[in-house]
């Protein structure tokens, strides 16, 4: 057990044990310091620099209950079992860092989350809930379920999140050549959308998207089972793809613009958006197809089209070349 007012272990400072508490204020172990444990590890503590390559570690449980962590450039925060860390309604700052927890990974009491180009990760299931994160460039990754609660805006710009199983909410997500994925189910419930530049929404089973906006042009939204979006107004302009293995269906309360995309669905396809504009664009099915407008559907130069039945309803159809 150590305890102090605060407590200077940067450039390559050591501190080690088999079983170690430590309660101090301010904890400064940057530059290659090292606190570690060979059994379990508690630290107590005002504002944590752990960057430029500092090493928090242990190799059984490690709890932390801190103000604030930052862990810019190669900042490490891991056990070989379970992790805790409670950031008192602090700043994360994981930009090149690491956190990780191959079991229990406990996230709590978050505000801001800077994780660019950093990695926070568990071979378990785990829970983020933050007033902001930005992952530019980073990775959100678990081998099991993992649950992402925003308030307010996610910037996944470059970055991955993946899991076997997500569950995700945020009032903005920018996914611009970016990767947003599951192995198993998706559900997203979302404000503003922004897929394009190649973001990817992919789902090896069920996907569910609900937002007030989707920006999905040269994007990719993906299911390998159903897939159903409920939409304010989707752009799936310019090469932008929406696919679903089974059944696909679009409930949208304004209007779709899928101009030179594609919409496909190896099963059955509904389709419900106050306009459907699809010049040079492809509205395919393999099963049965149900569209309906409020207004007009414009064609020019598209398709739609159906392996079996196609009923199509809307106040007037453009369908010329």
């Amino acid at each position: 057990t150590l305890t102090s007012a605060s407590l200077d272990n940067s450039q390559s400072g050591r501190i080690a044990s088999k079983g170690l508490t430590l309660t101090t204020g301010a904890f400064d172990n940057h530059q290659d310091g090292r606190l570690t444990s060979t059994g379990e590890l508690q630290l107590n503590a005002g504002l944590v620099n752990n960057s430029d390559a500092g090493r928090i570690a242990s190799a059984m449980a490690l709890t932390a209950v801190v103000t604030g962590l930052n862990q810019t450039r190669d900042g490490r925060l891991y056990s070989n079992s379970d992790v805790s860390l409670d950031l008192s309604n602090g700043v994360l700052t994981n930009q090149g860092g690491l956190i990780n927890a191959p079991g229990q990974l406990l996230l709590k009491n978050l505000t801001s989350v800077s994780n660019r180009q950093g990695e926070i990760s568990s071979a378990n299931g785990f829970t983020l809930a933050a007033t902001s994160l930005d992952n530019t460039e980073g990775s959100l990754l678990s081998d099991k379920a993992l649950v992402v609660r925003i308030n307010q805006w996610l910037t996944n710009l470059r970055g991955k999140i993946s899991a076997n199983g997500v569950n995700l909410s945020a009032a903005t997500l920018d996914n611009r050549n970016a990767e947003l994925s599951s192995l198993s189910t998706l559900t997203a419930t979302l404000g503003e959308f922004d897929n394009t530049d190649k973001g990817r929404l992919l789902a090896n089973g069920a996907l569910l998207l609900t937002a007030d906006t989707l920006n999905n042009q040269n994007g990719i939204v993906s299911g390998q089972q159903d897939v159903q979006l409920n939409l304010g107004q989707l752009s799936n302009m310019g090469a932008g793809s929406v696919y679903a293995k089974n059944r696909l269906g679009l409930t949208l309360t304004g209007a779709l613009n899928n101009d030179q995309g594609l919409l496909r669905s190896d099963g059955a396809l509904d389709l419900k958006a106050a306009s459907l504009a699809n010049t040079g664009g492809s509205v395919t099915s393999a099963g049965v197809s149900t569209l309906a407008t409020d207004a007009a559907v414009v064609n020019q130069g598209g398709q739609i089209l159906s392996d079996a039945t196609l009923t199509l309803t809307s106040a007037s159809l453009d369908n010329s070349q």
